[in-house]
């Protein structure tokens, strides 16, 4: 008679489906941590072009004695969106505060054309709306702020 024990090889169910399970396990934490990963890089992109936009508003200022509330003056035609495309931005004539409606700022009626607020809004397609930071601005004096689920703004800079 055949010893049939070194017969059977491989792996058994019970031992495929722990596997799978474990494997789940480690996505389901891993993925929402590198989708957070993510979205904080990519803030750096709004950062550095608001700086730039910045830089830009006070070269304009220079050149026209007021401040324009046009980006496309400032990053060239049918530009309106950050380097690398993360955020969509636009210039105001007026302050924001902290906790400000981004979406609703608007230049008023009659601007006062020697300020300015640079406002980032990250697209829901690269940035997957970014909850914990729905919009990062800056004012003409160097005030920086934002909106969204984070409790002290300063976090989204």
């Amino acid at each position: 008679m055949e010893n049939l024990v070194g017969i059977n090889r491989g792996y058994t169910l019970i031992e495929l489906l722990v596997v799978m399970m474990i494997i789940g396990i480690l996505t389901a934490i891993a993925f929402p941590a590198y989708n957070s990963y993510v979205r904080t890089a990519n803030r750096s992109d709004a950062h550095i072009t608001i700086q730039n936009v910045a830089v830009l508003q006070e070269r304009w200022m220079a050149q026209f004695n007021r401040y324009t509330d046009n980006v496309t003056d400032l990053l060239g035609s049918g530009v309106t969106s950050s380097a690398e495309g993360h955020y969509t931005l636009k210039v105001v004539h007026s302050q924001l505060a902290n906790g400000a409606d981004c979406a609703a700022a608007a230049t008023p009626a009659s601007p006062n054309r020697r300020q300015y607020t640079i406002i980032a809004t990250p697209l829901s397609t690269s940035q997957n709306a970014d909850p914990e930071c729905t919009c990062i601005f800056m004012t003409n004096v160097g005030f920086r702020g934002s909106t969204g689920s984070r409790t002290d703004p300063a976090d989204c800079w």
